[in-house]
């Protein structure tokens, strides 16, 4: 079964704190030559403390997220494009976990700064604030777009997250989840 993208680089240092470097672009998100373009430029490797943000994903759109301080990342944002990412994530050195990631202003909501926020697919009984989360973002989706009605972005986001399920799945992805990065173990389903 293939599962279709959801519709609508980089030069990291270890000051940006993340941990993979040398290339760069200044990229427009305009679709396919886009992805291919950050295809080549992935992954790239995020760790930092889960911050909060602004309140809305776990109560407003069904998604809770993960939100990392955006400062140590802006020089290095800045040449991304905003949009929808996946890849694998961690918390505090549990399991690793499939995630969907969202770069950017979140159009609808008009945020003036912008946000990098992990949604981990897995359920968490407790929220994590103050954890470390480290991440792999292994993919580009879809540039980030604004939408006529929160349930249009709330379906946007559930393709999303069913488009980086399914990628984390294929073989060239799913190897991440034992990345020395996460500390080599991965596995999934366990503790987090």
């Amino acid at each position: 079964t293939t599962t279709a993208r959801p519709s609508a680089m980089l030069a990291p240092t270890d000051a940006d704190g993340l941990e993979r470097g040398e290339a760069h672009m200044a990229a427009r998100a305009d679709g396919a030559d886009v992805r291919a373009r950050l295809d080549e430029q992935l992954p790239l490797y995020l760790r930092g403390t889960v911050v909060h943000g602004f309140n809305r994903g776990s109560k407003q759109l069904g998604c809770p997220t993960a939100n990392l301080p955006i400062e140590p990342y802006e020089a290095a944002l800045a040449r991304l494009p905003n949009g929808s990412y996946y890849g694998f994530a961690q918390v505090a050195g549990g399991s690793v976990e499939k995630m969907a990631m969202n770069i950017g202003y979140s159009p609808y909501f008009g945020n003036e700064k912008k946000t990098l926020e992990v949604h981990i697919l897995r359920e968490y009984a407790d929220d994590f604030y103050g954890a470390e989360l480290r991440a792999v973002a292994l993919g580009y989706i879809r540039s980030e777009a604004n939408f006529a009605s929160l349930d249009e972005l709330v379906t946007a986001i559930r393709n999303d997250c069913h488009y980086a399920a399914a990628q984390c799945d294929a073989p060239r992805n799913a190897a991440y989840r034992r990345d020395a990065h996460f500390g080599g173990g991965g596995g999934g389903g366990g503790g987090g």
